[in-house]
């Protein structure tokens, strides 16, 4: 399965990964798995291919940056 080039079994996968306070601008998520992924306070508003799918299973914060029109998953 191909998407803009990208192998779907090749997606980066930051399953767990801690990106609290890292900034990603510019950074290509299309396709990254973010499931359980801390995303506390990053700055994610310039990066493309990110979407409401994949915030909902990652967990943010009122810091976190994220581009218009996406809202952050809240966690505990």
């Amino acid at each position: 399965n191909q998407r803009r080039g990208i192998s779907e079994d090749r997606a980066t996968d930051l399953t767990g990964a801690n990106l609290a306070h890292s900034n990603l601008s510019g950074a290509d998520l299309t396709g990254a798995k973010l499931d359980i992924a801390s995303l506390k306070g990053a700055d994610l508003a310039t990066v493309k291919g990110l979407t409401q799918d994949q915030l909902d299973t990652a967990c943010a914060d009122e810091d976190t940056k994220l581009p218009a029109g996406l809202n952050p998953e809240f966690c505990i």
